[in-house]
């Protein structure tokens, strides 16, 4: 055999090979980060229409994430989501929704002043998207929400609490539609603050689309009920001739939203 033929061959062979253990790593990558099991966990009738709930398991790198749906006849499914759901706690005020069609369908539980990372199930509205279904879909949903849902979840979680946010409301919108942004310049640089349904309180460099992380500057971080009041717990970063230079898009302040206040001492 030529010296020339021997080299093609170990060529050919090591580039197989290199092809092969990419291959495999690729294999393995998407084993890690990339399965996921679905699978229908309920099936009932609903005035004449099936009503299908799956849960979606894709597995991390460490931990697994669940995923639900619930699809009412032919309808699309509604996936419950962070897009979908609040993160915290109930909205803070019925007040946000005053220009969106929405439905509440308990009181219970209270909205707290504080994050309560303790708890077992969080009770939160359903955000449906105008884009994505029609008005009809959305009384469907809401009416399949407040008179059946309840039902199914009690069934769902017999054994276990495997969906953990209680629905206590429906509204016809995006989440991100109710998120108030106020902008403005804090040591020199872009600053903006953003104010969530559940009452989160957010403090970032930049601007709202440049989606960076939050700093502490002394206030409470959910908005007061009742009141819809925002409270210093120190002014020694931040205060509030400082917090009324932040606008939005409307030119206003907090401080024309919400009552301001200094934690007595």
């Amino acid at each position: 055999m030529s010296v020339l033929l021997k080299v093609n061959l170990i060529i050919m062979k090591t580039s197989f090979n290199l092809s092969f253990i990419i291959i495999i790593a690729a294999m393995s990558i998407l084993s890690i980060f990339g399965c996921s099991n679905s699978h229908n966990v309920y099936e009932t009738i609903y005035k004449n229409e099936k009503i299908i709930v799956s849960s979606v398991e894709k597995k991390g790198s460490s931990t697994n994430t669940v995923t639900y749906s619930v699809q009412l006849g032919n309808r699309k499914k509604i996936l419950f989501n962070y897009e979908t759901l609040d993160l915290h706690d109930r909205p803070y005020s019925n007040y946000i929704f005053q220009k969106a069609f929405h439905y509440f369908f308990t009181d219970t539980p209270a909205y707290k002043n504080e994050i309560d990372f303790d708890r077992k199930v969080t009770p939160s509205m359903l955000y449906i998207s105008p884009q994505k279904y029609s008005k009809e879909d959305f009384e469907a949903y809401a009416d399949f929400l407040k008179n059946k849902w309840p039902e199914i979840i009690t069934a769902i979680n017999k054994d276990w609490i495997y969906f953990d946010q209680l629905i206590v409301g429906v509204v016809y919108g995006n989440r991100e539609d109710f998120v108030q942004y106020f902008t403005g310049i804090y040591n020199g640089k872009p600053y903006y603050f953003d104010i969530h349904p559940d009452g989160e309180i957010l403090f970032h460099e930049g601007t709202p689309s440049s989606n960076t992380g939050f700093e502490n500057i002394g206030l409470a971080n959910k908005v007061q009920m009742p009141g819809k009041r925002i409270v210093f717990l120190n002014t020694a970063i931040f205060t509030p001739e400082k917090l009324k230079a932040f606008k939005d898009k409307n030119g206003k302040s907090m401080a024309d939203y919400f009552t301001i206040e200094i934690k007595s001492e």
